[in-house]
């Protein structure tokens, strides 16, 4: 899957940042098993929009947390 600017409004909707570790590992929490998924396999493409953001902190991963 691409992530396209268009994807990000649906995408804020359905997950919560909760925090970014000094590993670089952030912690997004997400509604649904299927988003989940979905988030999972768009994952390099969101580590480089993240990271391509000047001034930005390096994430080196994503970890997805089901929202309960």
């Amino acid at each position: 899957s691409d992530v396209c600017s268009s994807d990000l409004p649906q995408i804020a909707k359905v997950t919560s940042p909760r925090q970014l570790t000094d590993d670089g590992t952030l912690f997004v929490g997400v509604r649904t098993h299927t988003w989940m998924t979905e988030l999972g396999l768009m994952e390099v493409q969101l580590l480089a929009k993240l990271n391509a953001r000047e001034g930005a902190e390096p994430v080196r991963r994503i970890r997805w947390e089901l929202i309960r």
